[in-house]
């Protein structure tokens, strides 16, 4: 726990007044959140770091065994932050290969509730990870990533591009004969 949140929760408990408990609640709360954010960006941040190969197998290993032995969502949740950036990497070693099918058989157990017993979200977030590793690591769909402006320049481009044909192509109504009249 972080020293702020520390103080936080023990201000929380010598709080008098409902209100200033109220207060402190959600103080509270959104420090915490703030922590596990800055957490689960630690865990991308380590993961890249070994995509890039600044950091060994053996470090990645002693990441993943820490995590699924801790009794707490949270590491379970960050251990699938991990896993989602250096599967394609860590399954690319054959080597490393035997210890992630450990791993996952672990996962596997602990999604289904043989092992131990964890939240919807947490159980859903192992699934995905599993699956990813199913589907060699191709996501069911795309992510939500913003654009760099070079992106955006060359789609507003290809928009305008499209335009242009569009205007540029007479009606089909120009060039249409009408029958004559069928008559007697």
């Amino acid at each position: 726990m972080s020293d702020k949140l520390a103080i936080l929760l023990k201000a929380l408990k010598t709080a008098e007044t409902d209100e200033e408990k109220a207060r402190l609640n959600q103080e509270f709360k959104t420090e915490q959140t703030k922590v596990r954010h800055r957490k689960l960006g630690y865990m991308r941040f380590l993961g890249e770091l070994y995509v890039l190969r600044m950091l060994t197998g053996n470090i990645m290993h002693q990441c993943v065994t820490s995590l699924l032995k801790a009794s707490d969502e949270e590491s379970l949740e960050y251990l699938c932050k991990l896993w989602t950036t250096i599967g394609k990497s860590m399954d690319s070693e054959e080597k490393a290969r035997a210890y992630n099918d450990q791993y996952f058989q672990q996962m596997k157990k602990i999604a289904t509730g043989q092992i131990r017993n964890v939240g919807f979200k947490i159980r859903f977030a192992l699934k995905d990870v599993i699956e990813l590793r199913e589907n060699s690591w191709v996501p069911r769909r795309a992510r939500n990533v913003p654009m760099t402006l070079r992106e955006l320049h060359k789609q507003i481009a290809l928009e305008e591009h499209k335009k242009q044909q569009t205007i540029a192509l007479p009606s089909r109504n120009q060039y249409e004969c009408q029958a004559p009249p069928l008559g007697k």
